[in-house]
């Protein structure tokens, strides 16, 4: 019992440690070209081949849509 006195500090400090390290938050920046990569990619996977000029703008308006953008 004696050195449970003489551990605490370290058992609490290792404790807060665990809890900083799951509850770390990373903040991600996404950007339309970072959409457009992604949604690049997917069409890819999906069709075999890469989207034309046509089909390009289409997945940037896409993206622009998704994030809340709009032209005025």
């Amino acid at each position: 019992m004696k050195y449970f006195i003489f551990l605490s500090p370290l058992f609490v400090m290792t404790l807060g440690y665990v809890h900083h390290r799951q509850s770390k938050h990373i903040a991600e920046v996404r950007t339309v070209s970072d959409c457009v990569t992604q949604q690049w990619q997917i069409w890819e996977y999906h069709h075999g081949t890469l989207p034309t000029q046509e089909e390009e703008a289409m997945l940037r308006e896409e993206c622009w849509a998704n994030m809340g953008a709009t032209l005025n």
